[in-house]
């Protein structure tokens, strides 16, 4: 690491200073004699002294008094320095901090947040006494017992004793946290040049602490049968003391990468590579470039040599040899590693490979990729299967990969084929082998952060419906001098009680009213399931099923009833009449499935009926899940979406693979899983579910499926085709959905709501009527809506509206008419919307726009189209982007995440002096989109334009969906103009600030996969994959920087009926 002096007065020198330091590996756990946490965080909120101080949070470390803390400032963002000071508040639980500024520049203290480090002990523990004595040199050979915590790295020769602290957890919180303020201006001068921002490259910091205890799903899944003992050779007694270092090649920390579920290296089995550890000499490697050389070296990763392979001079192809043949046997699957490390650079991606010469034909089969950062060794590791048909006459192992002229090192190189063993009872696995991509090898050039994990799994503790003095919803006695349930009833509950419903409620009710010092509360029937049937809920109470330590672990399903009123649009219902309207508290907290929702990690085939996955899940058998597209098109007449049900999940999970899906029945359709882009797979089940009635949800104006451009009256004689195809959605069709909604409205009230499955929901065009509507509440930050699904939504799938704070997570949302994740009034500020997944989402009303120029038709607010932007609905819908964006999916719709500039607020907050465009933005990071833009050749899977405004008459809204030179540019400004009463004051160059998009990822779009048309707009790591254009910018200010352009992956593109791929020109960046 570096470091360096930090002036923090004017004239002083700072110049042969002493520099002391102490390094620690994050981690909490504990000794015999102390606690400990250690870990590193920003906490969402400025830190400076003028602001409110950084809270670091110790409670899982559990101390019985003030422990000792060192605190540290990870690094320095913006122009101002600043160091950690105490800030007076220290306990057993927490210790507050401020990043206390220098004076030179400027005299307010007002700081950014920023990422501190801390190390925390129980009160006057002797640091070098936890120190273990060191033994003479590493033990040689593993001890009678293995590791008993698997790291997230398999060591090669574990010690006699395991780590103190676990290191195999990962964060429990996410690894990328979100600031509530804006970060510095990309420039700190008054110049149009960005500062350099950080690239996709992870940081080499750890995350924050991990906790000690493991997570739900085991980071090492066993390999599949045969399987394999632990040790070969346990030594004949334990080291009497342990080594100074708990392993040979410490955990490394967890990065901001998503971690990768791997087995343990088989160790019951017969390594089959020749002199993989170096020891000595090279034979028999070779190279396959003659000006590349082969030399031991003590740079080792174990032992006393490794391999340096040096003057690669012709290709990343140059590489370090072995020959195969004779040394590997057909069918047999083998594990294979190799520790890598880089000499003259910095970062590159490794790949090991396995030639094939076979019938004189050539192959090369990936074992394993990875990205290295910094100069370290880093473990490269896979699996293998030879596969032979005809005369096998060449067979070469191989690791290559970093750019032409990087030396590199190796060592400790095994292929480890497996001892047989007893077959084992169970049923043998029939999952598709290897190669896999895992959830490392994801990426190329960008890092895509990773949702918490969940808590370990603890005893249920403070269950509502276990509570005492419960009133019986099924008992006459509750109901004496009350309309008591019953078909159509309306019913209030009794004052100040808590009624329990225990069983099924199948007569539809009327409404059912909870008074505010009352409680309705759904329990769980552990014989089957809780049906409710109710024209609606008017909650001034509390509606409740479950607690945050308590999930609700039976099926409830609560189905809404009710027609859709001719006049809806222009005159609807009181807000009860087929919702769930709450002014007081709505807590419904199902069982968490995780995670929601993953990716592909091989290609699933038209006609399979299994699903390799990434990463762990805890799904069911019989949940329904959604399968999406990787078609270029995805539209409601034409689109490659699967919703599945699953049959059974596997136990024997192989390497490089996080969860293995037995289907019900085969797939229809393939979905791809490459090095560059893969499927995303979503939970759609949910053990509370939400739903509109079947019988008068469901469209009464259903869209046949038959519309063609050039069979539209509109289109006479043009014969107008997109990309080869003329299909389209029918114009003007499926405005009639009428499902049920779920509104939390009002400053006193509280959603929180998890684990909960919304269907047939959302009413088409009428305002507010949406599956999930956070409304007008103002600051919520304990509001959320997490771990949940809506599908089959006929408006939208959450609303944030006049609500700031909030979280939306870890959601997955599919078939959804309008636009989905939805910011309403363009006020709303500081939400979290994460880890999030929208898929195969629908245009509304007439044409989707488009134009053969800049420019589109306008699009007018009328009874058909509620808000006219929905003409170019998108998963994701920005309207201000001072609000975190991070690690979303999606997929469909006119584009994938809409950024439209809006000069002013809308609805109830139009009169609020504020300008969105003008915001800045908080953090935008690690979102990716594709299967999206078909309808209009500027319209990007990241589109950064369009203007929304009301017209001259001041209440009717317009939509243009191209440039605006008028109403579409962007000025985000550091200084609020609109505070100080000029919303239109020129913002000084020295002010303005450029929003910032990072680790975003577009692909398999005919179009432009980024278009930024409102300027200031700052890209900091871009893949573009498949893409007819890969990115372009209009109006003064863009910056782009590692962007990766990849024009054509050669995977075969799905497309419709007259398709043209040739239409799409793939094209890198195009600016004007």
């Amino acid at each position: 690491f570096k470091v360096a002096m930090e002036a923090a007065e004017t004239n002083k020198d700072s110049s042969g200073e002493d520099v002391g330091w102490i390094a620690f590996s994050s981690a909490t756990g504990s000794t015999s004699s102390t606690s400990f946490t250690i870990g590193m965080a920003k906490d969402g909120t400025s830190d400076g002294v003028d602001n409110s101080p950084h809270v670091i949070d110790l409670t899982s470390a559990n101390f019985n008094d003030n422990p000792d803390v060192l605190v540290s400032l990870y690094g320095v963002h913006g122009k101002d320095g600043s160091w950690a000071r105490g800030a007076g508040v220290w306990s057993k639980d927490t210790q507050n901090a401020y990043a206390e500024e220098d004076q030179i520049l400027q005299s307010e203290r007002s700081h950014i947040d920023e990422q501190f480090a801390w190390a925390a002990f129980t009160a006057n523990t002797d640091l070098i006494a936890l120190i273990p004595a060191p033994t003479a040199a590493p033990i040689p050979v593993p001890t009678a017992a293995p590791t008993p915590a698997p790291t997230l790295t398999p060591t090669r020769l574990p010690t006699a004793a395991p780590s103190p602290a676990p290191t195999a957890a990962p964060t429990p919180v996410p690894t990328t946290a979100p600031t509530s303020t804006p970060t510095s201006a990309p420039s700190s001068a008054p110049t149009l040049a960005p500062t350099p921002m950080p690239t996709a490259a992870p940081t080499p910091a750890p995350t924050p602490a991990p906790t000690a205890a493991p997570t739900s799903a085991p980071t090492s899944a066993p390999t599949f049968a045969p399987t394999f003992a632990p040790t070969p050779a346990p030594s004949s007694a334990p080291s009497p003391a342990p080594t100074s270092a708990p392993t040979l090649a410490p955990t490394p920390a967890p990065s901001t990468s998503a971690p990768v579920s791997v087995t343990s290296p088989p160790t019951a089995s017969t390594d089959v590579i020749e002199n993989g550890g170096f020891e000595g000499s090279i034979s028999p490697w070779y190279t396959n470039q003659a000006t590349a050389s082969l030399t031991t070296t003590s740079e080792a990763y174990s032992g006393l040599s490794a391999v340096l392979l040096s003057g690669r001079a012709t290709g990343t192809w140059n590489s370090i040899n072995q020959d195969m043949m004779g040394k590997i046997d057909a069918g047999v699957p083998y594990f294979i590693s190799a520790w890598v490390k880089l000499s003259n650079t910095s970062s590159d991606r490794f790949k090991s490979t396995m030639k094939k010469t076979e019938d004189g034909e050539t192959s090369y089969h990936t074992v394993a990729t990875k990205m290295v950062n910094g100069n370290n060794w880093t473990l490269l590791q896979g699996e293998f299967t030879l596969s032979v048909t005809g005369n096998l006459q060449s067979l070469v192992f191989y690791v290559e990969g970093p750019a032409i002229h990087t030396d590199f090192y190796v060592d400790e190189v095994q292929v480890l084929a497996p001892t047989p063993v007893t077959p084992s009872p169970t049923p043998t696995s029939s999952y598709p082998s290897g190669p896999y991509v895992s959830a490392e090898e994801a990426n190329q050039v960008i890092v895509i952060p990773d949702p918490p994990a969940p808590p370990a799994f603890t005893t249920r503790t403070d269950c509502p419906h276990f509570a005492s003095e419960l009133l019986d919803w099924h008992d006459p006695a509750t109901w004496d001098g009350l309309v008591s349930p019953g078909p159509g009833n309306n019913v209030v509950l009794p004052e100040n009680s808590k009624v329990l419903v225990s069983s099924s409620v199948l007569d539809i009710q009327g409404t059912i009213t909870v008074p505010s010092s009352s409680e309705l509360i759904f329990g769980e029937d552990t014989n089957g399931k809780i049906e409710f049937h109710a024209n609606g809920f008017e909650v001034n109470g509390a509606l409740v099923a479950g607690s945050e330590t308590c999930l609700i672990e039976y099926p409830i399903e609560i189905t809404l009833h009710g027609t859709r009123p001719a006049d809806v649009v222009t005159n609807p219902p009181v807000d009860s009449y087929k919702g769930i309207n709450v002014g007081g508290s709505l807590q419904l907290h199902g069982k968490q499935f995780h995670r929601t929702w993953t990716r592909l990690a091989k290609t699933a085939h038209a006609g399979d009926s299994v699903l390799m996955l990434q990463h762990p899940v805890n799904w069911e058998a019989g949940q329904d899940i959604i399968l999406v597209t990787t078609a270029m098109k995805d539209s409601r007449e034409w689109h490659q979406n699967e919703v599945l049900t699953i049959d059974a999940l596997e136990e024997n999970i192989p390497i490089g693979v996080g969860a293995v899906v037995y289907l019900t029945s085969p797939m229809a359709h393939t979905h791809l899983a490459t090095y560059a882009y893969q499927a995303e797979v979503g939970l759609l089940s949910r053990m509370i579910k939400i739903q509109g009635s079947s019988t008068d949800s469901e469209p009464t104006d259903p869209d046949p499926g038959t519309c063609t451009y050039y069979t539209d009256p509109a289109y006479d004689g043009s014969n107008r085709r997109i990309y080869g195809n003329s299909d389209r959605p029918c114009p003007n069709t499926k405005l009639t959905g009428y499902g049920g909604h779920i509104r939390v409205h009002g400053s006193t009230s509280i959603g929180q709501i998890e684990g909960v499955e919304l269907y047939r929901l959302g009413q088409t065009n009428v305002l507010g009527k949406y599956p999930m509507h956070f409304h007008m509440i103002g600051d919520c930050p304990s509001c959320y809506f997490r771990h949940s699904s809506v599908h089959r939504s006929f408006y939208r799938c959450v609303s944030i509206h006049g609500t700031h704070e909030t979280h939306v997570t870890e959601n997955v949302a599919y078939d959804v008419t309008g636009y989905c994740y939805y910011l309403e009034d363009g006020v709303e500020e500081r939400n979290t919307i994460s880890y999030n997944l929208g898929a195969h989402i629908h245009l509304l009303g007439p044409e989707a726009p488009w134009g053969n120029g800049q420019t589109t038709q306008l699009n007018y607010q009328s009874v058909d189209l509620t808000l006219p932007a929905d003409v170019t609905a998108a998963a994701f819908y920005i309207t201000n982007m001072h609000n975190n964006i991070i690690g979303n999916a999606a997929s469909g719709g006119w584009a994938g995440f809409a950024f439209p500039t809006l000069h002013q607020p809308l609805g109830p907050n139009k009169n609020v002096n504020m300008r969105p465009s003008s915001r800045t933005s908080l953090i935008i990071d690690g979102n990716t989109a594709h299967s999206t833009g078909w309808w209009w050749k500027h319209a990007g899977a990241f589109y950064i334009g369009g203007a929304l405004y009301y017209d001259a008459d001041g209440t009717t809204l317009v939509y243009n969906a191209g440039r605006d030179q008028t109403k579409g540019n962007r000025s985000p400004c550091k200084v609020d103009h609109c505070a100080a009463g000029n919303c239109n004051a020129y913002c000084q160059p020295y002010d303005q600030y450029w929003s910032r998009i990072s680790n975003s990822k577009a692909f398999l779009v005919p179009g432009p996969g980024l278009n930024s048309w409102s300027g200031r707009a700052e890209i900091v790591g871009y893949e573009s994959h498949d893409n007819g254009l890969s990115a372009e910018a209009l109006e003064s200010g863009f910056w782009i920087d590692n962007m990766l352009s990849h024009c054509r992956t050669g995977e075969k593109i799905a497309l419709p009926s007259g398709g043209r791929a040739n239409d799409m020109k793939g094209d890198g960046f195009f600016w004007y």
